[in-house]
């Protein structure tokens, strides 16, 4: 039998077969436009979105509305972590590098708020890391380094780290948003816009999920150790668990470091540079110039009348087109990198929490857990953190400004000379016509020309050095005439030239040696 006569087992007379009864309404025409309707808005466009049109777009307004209520919730989320830290006090004392960092940054914030006190804070409270992120000085980065490091075991310790890819995501969210609003219009104007535009819907979806999943991250328990086991290890057991815990966690931290400091470097870092030089001008561009080309090329008779400068044309159409193309695949790739950096984040915060607990379960039995929060009845400090708005972007931001720097009366760099004093320990080399107060210090004579002053016969003192009673002159220990050859001169002037040994000592063989010929009469 065959499988395509299944009709012949039926009953034919019911006519199920015929045209009246076929239900055939899964082959009627539908608009893509309704099918698509049915899906949640809060879907990532899917490879089936794609296909049920020719040209996929998402409504402009809609991922305007989107990315406004993006900036909303983050906005929402950061203040309700930054009220969770804000009763969040660590001693200043945890470590040496930590202290030090705390006091030079409160030495700087006296200096450019005028504070006389010479008491500071022996905590460090929320404000004053504010502060600091929002200066960035030199000193700025050092202590949020440090408190970084200082905390990473704590087990409020992933807050921090939330916060600041909330605030990564907030910022990439203000970059699209001012691309939405300031160069676009109230509708598509080409198709450039609509493929930026589905990218910037599909990164709105991603983030808001990663929003919610930092909703759940912060409320999750962190994963403890069962109460069973935890009667049952000995002491040295936990101590051990502890050690290997803390290990495993000073790994993750750094592994968390690296992944938000490239999500800072292309969220925060090169985001501007990434939408304001390339992603917006290309759209500005294409808008304004090459749809107007592209229009007159293909509406009018340019191709005809200008055959040169149409090939032309067509050569940089195809430029801009390819150039827009490698943008369109950047920002595809920049998501995508988001959401795996992203994902990898929020995996290994789970697991630091995780460790964290178990080190703090242990710490019954173990070693116990070092006490870094700090008690503190009356904040007295925060509000001057608060209210701290120095600008140090001019005065000692990456590059330090000198004229901000302390203790510049002190020799900290003994290697080079002081405007007013300084020691000369080593050799000097001048270079050729390199002079000194306008000197040629290596082949200077006193002759006038070089720079410096003649020097004079009658300049010269030749009386004081033999008047001089305290002048020893060391004889020498053997003189002898090699060879005399005495004459007379015309006039009756004797004259007598000679050779004359003399044996110094060899301290003495390049100094300068004075003959005094004394005549004895006998």
């Amino acid at each position: 039998m065959s499988v395509n006569n299944i009709q012949n087992v039926t009953n034919a007379d019911e006519k199920f077969y015929s045209a009246e009864k076929a239900d055939v309404s899964f082959f009627e025409d539908k608009k893509p436009e309704e099918f698509i309707e049915k899906y949640s808005t809060n879907l990532i466009p899917s490879s089936t979105d794609y296909a049920l049109r020719p040209e996929f777009f998402v409504p402009l307004s809609f991922v305007k509305s989107q990315v406004l209520s993006l900036n909303a919730v983050l906005s929402e989320m950061k203040e309700d972590i930054d009220f969770l830290l804000s009763s969040i006090y660590i001693k200043n004392n945890i470590n040496l590098s930590l202290e030090e960092a705390h006091k030079v940054l409160w030495n700087e914030i006296k200096k450019y708020n005028n504070i006389i006190s010479e008491d500071y804070p022996t905590y460090i409270s929320f404000s004053e890391y504010k502060y600091a992120e929002r200066t960035m000085s030199t000193s700025c980065r050092r202590m949020l380094d440090e408190y970084s490091r200082s905390i990473s075991q704590a087990s409020f310790a992933y807050l921090y780290d939330l916060r600041k890819i909330i605030s990564f995501i907030q910022n990439e969210a203000i970059s699209i948003r001012d691309i939405l609003f300031n160069k676009f219009g109230e509708d598509y104007e080409n198709d450039s816009q609509k493929q930026v535009a589905t990218q910037f819907d599909a990164w709105t979806k991603v983030a808001s999920q990663f929003a919610q999943r930092t909703k759940q991250t912060i409320t999750a328990p962190p994963g403890e150790i069962p109460t069973s086991e935890l009667d049952k290890i000995t002491k040295k057991q936990a101590v051990e668990f502890q050690a290997f815990f803390s290990i495993r966690l000073n790994a993750l931290h750094e592994e968390s470091q690296n992944i938000l400091n490239i999500l800072q470097r292309d969220y925060v870092d090169t985001s501007e540079i990434f939408y304001e030089r390339y992603v917006s001008q290309s759209i500005q561009f294409t808008k304004d110039i090459v749809s107007s080309m592209e229009l007159d090329f293909y509406t009018t008779s340019i191709s005809r009348d200008l055959p040169f400068l149409t090939d032309e044309l067509l050569i940089a159409t195809n430029v801009i087109t390819a150039n827009f193309g490698m943008i369109l695949t950047d920002l595809v790739q920049r998501n995508h990198m988001f959401s795996t950096n992203a994902d990898n984040l929020f995996r290994i915060l789970q697991t630091k929490r995780k460790y964290s607990n178990y080190i703090f379960q242990l710490s019954f039995k173990g070693q116990a857990k070092p006490v870094i929060l700090a008690k503190v009845q009356k904040d007295e400090y925060s509000s001057i953190f608060d209210n701290s708005y120095a600008n140090f972007k001019i005065e000692s931001d990456l590059i330090s400004n000198h004229a901000s720097l302390d203790n510049l009366e002190e020799n900290h760099h003994p290697q080079y000379l002081l405007r007013d004093g300084g020691v000369i320990s080593g050799n000097i080399f001048v270079q050729s016509n390199s002079r000194i107060d306008g000197v040629h210090i290596s082949s200077h004579t006193h002759n006038g020309v070089d720079g410096s002053e003649r020097i004079r016969s009658t300049d010269i003192d030749y009386s004081s050095a033999r008047n001089d009673n305290n002048i020893k002159i060391e004889k020498p220990t053997n003189i002898e005439v090699v060879q005399y050859l005495p004459d007379l001169t015309d006039g009756g002037v004797p004259i007598v030239d000679g050779i004359i040994d003399i044996e110094v000592n060899d301290d003495l063989i390049n100094d300068s040696n004075e003959v005094i010929i004394e005549i004895i009469e006998i």
